[in-house]
């Protein structure tokens, strides 16, 4: 738990913490193009939130097959 509150710490972006905190390493490392690409589509909040958390588990699923 130190650890992820060093990171915290560390990092002058409170979104960008909680990311990290979170470890959604696939939202945190394509957030900007993520949110322009939910800004050009005309998504909800709802329907942006759902776009981060497929690509979240997309990034998840090509990591664990790697592993496999």
């Amino acid at each position: 738990m130190a650890r992820a509150k060093r990171v915290i710490e560390a990092t002058t972006d409170p979104l960008d913490a909680m990311l990290v905190r979170l470890q959604l390493s696939g939202i945190r490392d394509q957030l900007d193009s993520l949110l322009d690409e939910a800004a050009r589509a005309n998504l909800s909040a709802r329907e942006t939130l759902i776009l981060l958390c497929e690509r979240e588990i997309a990034r998840n699923d090509i990591a664990a097959s790697r592993w496999r």
